[in-house]
């Protein structure tokens, strides 16, 4: 690679004064190239892994009924690029900086959101179609939103490779397309081999990250303004990925997926951008300062979100169910006490039908012992009147 022209910025008050510098350094050119070949690297591995969650059935599932990916549409590429050029106007960003901010507000979700679904007990199937959806859509809406903020900044506008970046999507779509397929072919094996490759992807992104850290130390000591600007943006994200669909009277697991699918941006698609800028002697190395600072805060920012949520799944929601556990135990009780009055109740019924029964029992037995005296005493006044008449018989015979 030629010597590339790295535009050093010493920021001030408003905007930045720059001095351009060539790059002469053999240490600084290979730095250079060694970021620029691990976040390449970083992002394919991320494609492939993505590729390997992925099942055709549960994309067809969404897709019957894809209410949850055209919300996510909305709120990664509609809104969030607005919020992202609305930021960089109020922080009147110099054109280098607010490209590097454009870069992440039009960049589709990242894999890591799929993650953060999961670990909130969200919507995870909807996570990975949005993620594939909005990877596949970023072909067209990515080099499209940057070509409409981008106008705020003439400069910035005039260096954007569009037809570069196209190629470039698309081109990422064959390591997901390969991910796919090994997902069929090895399906016991393809949850791991994703999260390798998730893994490795995590640390070829940090070491990129470090080594244009290294090569340019000034952009570490940027102005408070880039700072400040990435460690909102996420917050902002999340927030208007998940008021979004209450709006749309989405659940809550559909919410927090696309919560996080809208916050966790691909920033190494958005570092790989532009680097893609940087290769064809276009740029300078401070358009990523704002997606590797983004990158960093989004991962503290997300983590401390999943943290706080399973505290509170873990302790409060306990508390509410020992509550309701309490509540229904104390309903078993005053019920099994009820059915206790019942069966006493019904056992004082049924006594009290045995005492009238045997009341009746003893009325019918004396009703049947006075029949009988009345049929004794009957037969016998027959038996004295047929005696009687038998004595006369006897003595007018004898007469």
């Amino acid at each position: 690679m030629t010597d590339v022209a790295i535009t050093l910025s010493t920021m001030s008050g408003n905007g930045t004064n720059e001095t351009t510098t060539e790059a002469t350094d053999p240490l600084k050119q290979k730095l250079t190239i060694a970021s620029q070949v691990a976040m390449g690297s970083a992002l394919i591995l991320i494609m492939f892994g993505m590729g390997c969650t992925i099942t055709l059935n549960e994309v067809w599932k969404n897709l019957r009924r894809p209410t949850g990916i055209l919300i996510g549409f909305l709120c990664q590429f509609i809104i969030m690029p607005f919020v992202g050029w609305s930021l960089a106007h109020i922080f009147q960003l110099a054109p280098n900086l607010a490209l590097g901010t454009l870069a992440i507000a039009t960049s589709p979700g990242g894999t890591f959101s799929n993650v953060l679904t999961f670990w909130t007990n969200g919507d995870t199937c909807l996570s990975v179609c949005m993620t594939i959806c909005s990877t596949v859509i970023a072909i067209g809406m990515m080099p499209l939103n940057l070509f409409i903020y981008s106008r705020s900044w003439a400069e910035a506008a005039a260096i954007i490779p569009y037809v570069d970046i196209f190629i470039a999507l698309v081109i990422l779509l064959i390591p997901c397309s390969l991910g796919i397929l090994a997902h069929r072919k090895l399906t016991k094996w393809s949850k791991k081999i994703a999260n390798v490759c998730s893994g490795i992807a995590m640390v070829m992104f940090l070491l990129a990250i470090i080594f244009v850290a290294v090569s340019s130390p000034e952009l570490i000591y940027a102005h408070w303004k880039p700072y400040i600007l990435s460690a909102i943006y996420p917050l902002l994200a999340i927030t208007v990925g998940y008021v979004t669909p209450w709006l749309f009277r989405q659940p809550p697991p559909q919410r927090r997926a696309i919560a996080f699918e809208t916050g966790m941006q691909n920033g190494a698609l958005a570092l790989a951008v532009i680097n893609l800028m940087l290769a064809r002697n276009v740029g300078d190395l401070a358009m990523t300062i704002v997606p590797s600072l983004y990158s960093l805060f989004v991962l503290i920012e997300t983590i401390s979100i999943v943290v706080l949520y399973n505290v509170y799944i873990k302790y409060c929601q306990d508390k509410k169910v020992g509550k309701e556990e309490n509540e229904l135990e104390n309903d078993a009780d005053y019920n099994q006490r009820k059915e206790d009055d019942e069966e006493n109740d019904l056992e004082k019924d049924t006594n009290i039908r045995h005492e009238k029964g045997d009341e009746e029992n003893e009325a019918w037995n004396d009703a049947n012992y006075s029949q009988r005296k009345m049929d004794d005493e009957e037969q016998e006044r027959r038996k004295e009147i047929n005696g009687v008449n038998h004595n006369n018989a006897f003595t007018e015979t004898e007469k």
